[in-house]
């Protein structure tokens, strides 16, 4: 009598690909709730805003187009940082050896990026530096971004190589 063992392969596109949206969706909870307690109105405009890096002045129409554009990019930037920083896993364990100061660098340089790069190249009409929302918006994106990143990351790599990986 013979006995098989099959192993399951873990998929790196499928484990990003849960990530991506995971992420994406807490980030997009998050920023629609900071709206609501920001403004007292719950809104999708938040979308809107998003699409304005693309569209411009023309996302703030009253088509509901515009917010399903808005979707679509928030998700497309964060599958990009999803993506990256999950690649990157191994090469930040290695140096920094714990997942939570790992999720903490993610949301930082993810929040610097977005600041200093993406928006300032976008449609986006640009407002003075503020503290709180700069704060604000680097705590989210720790919470959000790099701790899902990073948890959701360190779980794949561990099941893959069966310990932790440092190179």
């Amino acid at each position: 009598m013979s006995t098989s063992v099959t192993t399951k392969k873990s998929n790196a596109a499928v484990a990003i690909i849960k990530t991506g949206l995971l992420a994406g969706t807490l980030d997009a909870l998050a920023a629609m709730l900071w709206g609501y307690y920001y403004t007292g109105v719950f809104s999708l405009d938040i979308f809107r805003y998003i699409a304005s890096g693309i569209f411009g002045k023309a996302a703030f129409t009253d088509s509901n187009v515009m917010i399903l554009w808005g979707i679509l990019a928030h998700y497309f930037i964060a599958f990009c940082f999803t993506t990256a920083w999950f690649l990157l896993y191994p090469f930040f364990n290695s140096i920094l050896r714990s997942k939570y100061i790992i999720a903490i660098v993610y949301g930082l340089v993810t929040w610097a990026i977005m600041d200093i790069i993406v928006e300032p190249l976008s449609h986006i009409s640009r407002q003075p530096f503020n503290i709180t929302n700069a704060i604000v918006g680097s705590v989210v994106l720790i919470f959000t971004l790099g701790l899902t990143v990073a948890l959701m990351a360190h779980s794949y790599y561990y099941k893959v190589k069966g310990r932790l990986l440092y190179l």
